[in-house]
């Protein structure tokens, strides 16, 4: 059982760590972004290392020997370094060959869909099949970005031209140029269709904001031609993941990805319910597209105005809070510890609750950068190596807030949503306490005190 500790003792130890608040004293940026580039330049210098250089394969360019695209994903982050004055890899041709050559790599990768796999094997050239991924929008954002860093430089302006093998058949047959614009042609339909989008809140957020990044790259490659989706259909995409449940990934009729409150989600299956591990990433997409879009902003405000209540100051954590996780659908037997910065580098301004993390988690990842971006294996570099990039090139200090989230304030109050069917209570004592009622055995409901291991108790019938 986890130790019990007091909501008061929690408080006294996190309340006023805030770098804003002035207690903690003020992070310096310039020094954590020098750490943080330290440990990406270490982070490409393995990448390289097992890149496939055999220029005859039509897998030259892939990463760690697997046909799983998503580990082309630090192609963002070595084409990031190679404009960065402060990396390593600062104008390393290494480095912008690499990251040329995984794009290229992606060209031969695509199936006949415009799709990619991630577990289900080559779909790609010579006979290429049907990319069966639903998580292509975390891949295709980073590709697309690589295009956007790497396109106008005047390095690239033969490259570009540069004829490459796209078929795996009868080598060079396109020039480069072409051959990324028809990928990110292709993959821009596969992201609006069943397989380029998932059967999650979070796979569709990054498919937004990969349709985003994808436009981006498209004007850059081809500045002449009309926009390969309209601002209509772009925002029509928007509403429909945002508001209800993108029927064309689905093909059936589920409700919605998010509760009215700002959950998110997943219906229609004997297990549905607030899902706590969609959270998390759904925080980072929602800020990459609230960037690019207001709408966005203000989805991602309604989204923290919720998820503020799952915030738990914790002295155990590395970065000073938890997040409450026991009563998501995916139980995992612990509490979960707030997976680091990248969660919340991205549009904290939409609501104060934001701010005040990015203020306190700031705070605590900075005082050991190294240990802070450690992850568990190379499946975890995906995401992680291209936030950091987004996080550096808009990182500002936290703004100064007085603002608390619920569990800090003091008194007792009370939290549901009826459509996720749970109910978060802070007694008077300061005792904080989380209850819903199971989706899968409507006469059971589980509940977590905060300090104790979650427990199934009989349903009380408050939904």
């Amino acid at each position: 059982m986890k130790k019990v500790v007091s909501l008061s003792a929690l408080l006294v130890a996190t309340v006023g760590a805030v770098p804003a608040q002035g207690q903690g004293g003020p992070v310096d940026l310039k020094q954590v972004r020098s750490q943080v580039v330290a440990v990406l330049d270490g982070w490409i210098d393995r990448f390289l290392d097992d890149q496939n250089l055999d220029a005859d394969d039509v897998r030259h360019g892939q990463f760690h020997q697997s046909d799983n695209m998503r580990l082309q994903e630090c192609t963002q982050l070595i084409a990031w370094a190679y404009i960065q004055p402060d990396s390593r890899h600062f104008q390393n041709p290494r480095a912008r060959d690499g990251a040329v050559w995984s794009i290229d790599y992606m060209v031969r990768a695509q199936g006949d869909n415009g799709g990619f796999n991630e577990y289900h094997g080559w779909c790609g050239a010579p006979e290429r099949t049907k990319g069966k991924s639903s998580v292509t929008g975390f891949t295709m954002y980073a590709i697309a970005r690589a295009v956007v860093i790497l396109t106008p430089l005047p390095e690239m302006r033969e490259r570009l031209q540069e004829p490459i093998d796209t078929d795996g058949r009868n080598g060079p047959d396109r020039p480069r140029v072409d051959a990324w614009r028809r990928m990110l042609q292709a993959a821009m339909d596969n992201l609006y269709s069943g397989t380029g989008r998932g059967h999650a809140a979070n796979q569709d957020l990054c498919a937004l904001a990969a349709v985003f990044a994808v436009q981006e790259a498209w004007e850059v490659l081809s500045p002449d031609a009309p926009p390969l989706k309209t601002s209509a259909e772009v925002a029509a995409l928007r509403d429909e993941i945002f508001f209800g449940h993108p029927a064309a990934a689905a093909h059936k009729g589920i409700a919605k990805w998010f509760t009215e409150a700002g959950l998110p989600i997943e219906e229609g299956k004997g297990f549905s319910g607030y899902d706590a591990n969609y959270a998390q990433v759904s925080l980072a997409f929602l800020g990459l597209c609230a960037r690019r879009d207001p709408e966005a902003t203000a989805f991602l405000g309604k989204c923290w105005s919720a998820l503020e209540h799952f915030f738990i100051p914790d002295p155990d954590s590395p970065v000073g809070f938890s997040m409450e996780n026991a009563t998501s659908r995916r139980v995992n037997g612990a509490l979960s510890r707030l997976p680091g910065l990248c969660m919340l580098a991205h549009g904290t301004s939409a609501h104060p609750a934001g701010e005040r993390m990015y203020a306190t988690v700031l705070e605590g990842f900075s005082r050991d950068v190294p240990e802070r971006m450690k992850l568990k294996s190379p499946h975890h570099f995906q995401i992680s190596s291209y936030l950091y990039t987004e996080w550096l090139d808009h990182m500002t200090a936290p703004k100064r807030t007085d603002y608390r989230l619920p569990a800090e304030r003091p008194g007792p109050w009370e939290w549901r949503d009826e459509e996720a069917r749970i109910l978060v209570r802070k007694s008077t004592e300061g005792g904080l306490s989380y209850y819903v009622e199971h989706w899968e055995q409507y006469h059971q409901a589980r509940r977590v005190v905060w300090g104790h291991e979650p427990e199934v108790v009989p349903c009380t019938g408050h939904f």
